[in-house]
């Protein structure tokens, strides 16, 4: 029986304890890094934004800054969508990033818990001079977050920017496009990278894609390599080798999109029952009770497969194919054109 896997963990108020994997081909040499970062889980004051989950994406993003994949040493980077802020907090312990802003939804409730994780798991020289944390609703009020930067980077845009599981609901798309391009520094090396999930379908994906090349950005290539210097992505298997190529030929003339079987990687979630069903119980400072969930075992499988712009026969919903989407996650970069 293929076990379900969810895309995120916790619930809103629980404890997440996240330890860095290295995120490389081999899961028996994986380096692990020894301290765990934890994070609360945002409460459900505003449902459909969904910021009250610790998204398995996030935590892959951020498993990729600590492998060193993401080249952010001396930076400005923002993350829009943080959620319990993962890739922003690694971004500043891990990345060396010369600055860091984490962005999430402009709710008081939201961002309180986002600053206090942040704080709770940088130095104290770092906050506030290394790494910000503001409300910043997409489309809306950009002058704000230009108005975060510290005067002392004489910038006020961003050399990177992260996205986990952000474009799950394509009637936001334009507004966070609209954040990424007046926001992203106009430069070659000027980056946007993106974790996102396959629980709500290719077709998310793909309209992001097109979006995000009708404003002028282009899908890159993603690094290549880890901190331990070797593959970062498992070889396709013959069957998705033959797929691919298909699947270039199919697309040669979509230019939005003809390189994506290429570009955006494809790779399988990996399971580990202790973590998926067994929290602990812990004792709040007020003597409550709080559940909190480990997470520090690899997280992927080692499996890659093509991506593809059409849905997989077996991922249909007819054939309860959510389930097995949900094993599926997608890593892409996009550059300026």
């Amino acid at each position: 029986m293929t076990k379900r896997i969810h895309p995120s963990l916790g619930l809103p108020g629980d404890v997440v304890s996240y330890t860095p994997n290295d995120v490389i081909q081999t899961p028996e040499e994986k380096e692990v890094a020894k301290e765990p970062i934890k994070v609360q889980v945002p409460t459900a004051e505003i449902v459909n934004i969904f910021a009250h989950r610790q998204w398995r994406a996030g935590m892959l993003l951020a498993d990729l800054i600590w492998s060193q994949c993401i080249p952010l040493q001396d930076e400005i980077v923002g993350e829009f969508g943080a959620g319990t802020g993962l890739p922003s907090i690694a971004s500043a312990k891990f990345g060396k990033a010369r600055f860091t802003l984490s962005t999430d939804y402009d709710s008081p409730s939201l961002i309180s818990i986002l600053t206090k994780n942040v704080k709770d798991n940088v130095s104290t020289d770092q906050w506030q001079s290394r790494i910000r944390v503001i409300g910043h609703t997409w489309g809306k009020s950009i002058g704000d977050v230009e108005d975060a930067f510290p005067y002392s980077l004489k910038a006020d845009k961003f050399d990177v920017l992260l996205l986990a599981d952000c474009i799950w609901d394509d009637l936001s798309h334009n507004w966070l496009i609209k954040s990424i391009v007046h926001l992203l520094a106009k430069n070659q090396d000027s980056r946007v990278y993106m974790v996102s999930g396959l629980h709500t379908g290719r077709e998310k994906i793909i309209a992001f894609i097109r979006r995000m090349h009708k404003a002028g950005l282009k899908l890159t290539q993603f690094p290549q390599t880890s901190r331990m210097e070797q593959s970062l992505w498992p070889a396709l298997e013959e069957d998705e080798s033959i797929k691919q190529k298909q699947e270039l030929d199919r697309l040669r003339n979509d230019e939005a999109i003809c390189d994506s079987p290429e570009l955006v990687m494809e790779c399988e979630l990996a399971w580990h029952e202790e973590e998926e069903n067994f929290p602990t119980a812990i004792e709040t400072e007020s003597g409550a009770q709080q559940r909190q969930w480990h997470s520090s075992q690899a997280r992927l499988s080692g499996q890659r497969r093509s991506f593809v712009e059409l849905e997989r026969p077996e991922e249909r919903k007819e054939a309860a194919g959510v389930h097995l989407r949900n094993r599926w996650i997608t890593f892409m970069a996009f550059s300026w054109q």
